[in-house]
């Protein structure tokens, strides 16, 4: 059963009276999303606008933990511990999405 089945499950047991606070939240998380959205729209504008001719520069993730003080070993270990609950397989695919070595960041981030 998917989430939003659970969830449609679940909203047919909250009485009435109930359900305007449901709603307000859900509200919430919708308002919340349509803020970063905005956000992250006027950031890809401001980048496609940028005259900088080193914007295209890429420097590999460890570098720019190195420039920053960041441990990668660091995180690494704590998101282990903090997903220990979760399924092996989602566990990996997170740490290739977050972790991989062959990501490429901007420059001066």
């Amino acid at each position: 059963m998917s989430n939003k089945d659970k969830c449609m499950q679940l909203l047919n047991d909250v009485p009435e009276y109930k359900l305007g606070y449901v709603l307000a939240y859900l509200q919430g998380l919708l308002a919340d999303e349509t803020a970063d959205d905005a956000f992250c729209e006027q950031l890809y504008h401001e980048y496609l606008n940028d005259t900088n001719p080193e914007k295209h520069d890429t420097i590999p993730l460890q570098s720019l933990a190195d420039e920053l003080g960041i441990s990668l070993r660091a995180i690494r270990l704590l998101s282990r511990s903090e997903h220990k609950s979760s399924s092996a397989s989602s566990q990996d695919h997170n740490r290739s999405a977050c972790y991989g070595q062959s990501a490429n960041f901007p420059k001066g981030m």
